[in-house]
């Protein structure tokens, strides 16, 4: 819903030496995303898209990728 939080998770279940990551929305790196989280505070329509958390190392690497989609939320009058 527009005006919450997602947090998105890249599990990596193992490695040596231990992957390096990276993130992604719509294939454009985001400079500096470097964990196994990714917090999108406060969305808007600007942050749909498709996210993607790459994990690569010398043994080779790995990708998952969702579709965010961003909701408005309904105004009532009682």
């Amino acid at each position: 819903m527009q005006g919450e939080s997602v947090n998105l998770t890249c599990k990596i279940i193992e490695g040596l030496p231990k992957p390096q990551l990276s993130w992604y929305k719509n294939d454009v790196l985001l400079p500096g995303e470097v964990n196994t989280t990714l917090l999108l505070a406060n969305v808007t329509d600007i942050d749909e898209g498709w996210y993607t958390c790459k994990a690569q190392n010398a043994g080779g690497d790995g990708e998952a990728t969702v579709h965010i989609i961003i909701k408005s939320k309904l105004m009532t009058h009682n």
